[in-house]
């Protein structure tokens, strides 16, 4: 066979293939498709678990959220009790200052030591914030 008239009968050889194959192949995927099997109906039991998971996942987010807003209220307090101070390099640091102390009184027996309580200072080192704080400190 010549090479010039090969070309030709394989081209109209192919193009009669894709014809006939293309729809044949399509009816048998639709076959394939029609014959899968669908899933059998959840039964009772795995709802009921299913739902159970529910739950506890809205009440562990319930728990994760009031985790979060807690959290987000301590480093607020902490930001505003606790601003850092700039201090040059070359300047050394002080020493830190003690809060005055009373020498001890005997006491008397008429009356009754009370104990010392110095006044409250905003670097007292507490974390509290003003607002917790007891009226008597």
């Amino acid at each position: 066979m010549d090479a010039g008239i090969l070309v030709p009968i394989a081209l109209f050889l192919m193009i009669a293939v894709i014809a006939i194959g293309v729809p044949i192949a399509k009816a048998w995927a639709r076959r394939m498709d029609k014959q899968t099997v669908l899933p059998s109906p959840v039964n009772g039991e795995v709802l009921t678990r299913l739902e159970r998971i529910e739950q506890a996942l809205e009440v562990m987010s319930t728990e994760v959220e009031r985790i979060t807003e807690g959290q987000r209220f301590v480093t607020r307090l902490l930001s505003e009790t606790r601003q850092p101070v700039a201090v040059p390099a070359a300047v050394p640091a002080a020493p830190p200052v003690l809060p005055p102390t009373l020498p001890p009184a005997a006491p008397q027996a008429s009356q009754q030591a009370a104990p010392h309580i110095p006044p409250a200072r905003p670097d007292d080192g507490t974390i509290l914030h003003d607002a917790a704080r007891s009226p008597d400190r």
